[in-house]
C-alpha cells in the first residue's frame, strides 16, 4: 500500500510540476484527495468513510483524460491504490 501511494504521489508530483500556473483538471484534484485519505488509512489507521469513497471514482474520469497520453501513469498509479484500498476491505 505505501509503495502505490508512493508511486502516485510521485507522479502526481511531477504532473503538477509539468502543469505550474496552468488548469488542473479537477480529477487531478479528486485524486489528490483519494491519495490523502488513503495516508490517512495507511499512517493513522482512520477508515474511509462511505462519503469519503466518493473521491475513488475519479478513474473513468483520468481515463478519458490520459488514457494513451504521456500522462497515462497517472491512471495507472491511481488504478493501484484503489485496487490495494479494495483488498484491504476499504472500498
Amino acid at each position: 500500500m505505501k509503495e502505490a501511494n508512493d508511486n502516485l504521489r510521485e507522479i502526481l508530483t511531477k504532473f503538477r510540476e509539468d502543469k505550474k500556473g496552468k488548469h488542473i483538471s479537477e480529477h487531478i484534484i479528486a485524486s489528490e484527495i483519494a491519495l490523502s485519505l488513503s495516508d490517512l488509512f495507511l499512517i493513522n489507521g482512520r477508515e474511509i468513510s462511505s462519503e469519503e469513497k466518493e473521491w475513488f471514482r475519479a478513474g473513468i474520469y483520468l481515463d478519458y483524460i490520459f488514457g494513451g497520453s504521456p500522462w497515462e501513469e497517472i491512471l495507472v498509479r491511481y488504478n493501484k491504490v484503489c485496487l490495494e484500498l479494495q483488498n484491504l476491505g476499504q472500498l
